[in-house]
């Protein structure tokens, strides 16, 4: 049985830098796990799994040697984009057993690119986990609405699909689960906002979010493992955040 996580948000450190009025800031940070690492049995995939069969699936926890968490999303709520802004496609290869990246982020007007290595026939079903789906229908769908279901037959291919306005990750949408039907171990979890002002932290915990306008927003995240959590800030330059996450 998993454990309960939460965050725990502690040693904020505060570092605005000058800026004339109207000049755009930064939020930059890092995530760290405050004890030790929930413990998590391991997964393998199952014998039908052909030449991927008996390989350990990777842990939802990826944590540096100092205590930093790998693929926590975290994006600036309220934050509008300029027109005419930055493209971000979410880029996905099947390869290894796995999907990777496990964890990404998308800009609604780019691209979901998908790519195999073409040993096997795979296809990436990508549901969207619409929350208010189990309001409106008798029959709540078991993996969420389809958004897109692209089939590969054996060899090397890419195929592209447009991240569209009711792709973005909002509360009564949710998030977008990525999954191989033929090979269910394969599977990422996607969300996409419509500014740019979102990433995933890297192996260390660390994030940056640049360019982000002057004003008072809602700093939000979310891990796999360990769940979602908010603040609420003020940018007026370079903000840095230091945020613990800790087992409760």
């Amino acid at each position: 049985m998993r454990r309960r996580i939460g965050f725990l948000l502690v040693g904020i450190l505060l570092v605005p830098a000058p800026s004339l009025a109207g000049e755009k800031g930064a939020v930059e940070g890092i995530f760290r796990l405050a004890g030790k690492v929930p413990a998590e049995a391991p997964r393998r995939i199952p014998e039908r799994g052909g030449s991927c069969a008996g390989k350990e699936l990777p842990s939802v926890y990826e944590i540096s040697n100092d205590g930093g968490v790998a693929n926590v999303v975290v994006w600036v709520e309220g934050a509008v984009a300029a027109p005419g802004g930055p493209k971000r496609d979410i880029v996905m290869s099947n390869d290894s057993c796995r999907v990777s990246p496990r964890v990404a982020v998308g800009l609604v007007g780019s691209d979901f690119v998908f790519k195999t290595d073409g040993a096997r026939m795979h296809n990436f079903h990508l549901y969207l986990q619409w929350k208010e789906h189990d309001k409106v229908s008798q029959r709540p769908l078991r993996m969420g609405a389809t958004v897109y279901n692209v089939a590969f037959p054996k060899g090397d291919r890419e195929i592209r699909k447009p991240i569209k306005p009711f792709h973005t990750t909002r509360e009564e949408t949710g998030i977008i689960k990525a999954r191989c039907n033929l090979h269910p171990w394969e599977e990422a979890t996607l969300l996409v906002f419509d500014h740019p002002y979102a990433a995933v932290t890297d192996r260390e915990g660390k994030f940056s979010l640049p360019d982000v306008p002057p004003g008072k927003y809602t700093l939000k995240w979310w891990h796999e493992g360990l769940g979602t959590g908010q603040k609420a800030v003020e940018v007026k330059g370079v903000l840095k955040e230091q945020i613990e996450l800790k087992a409760m």
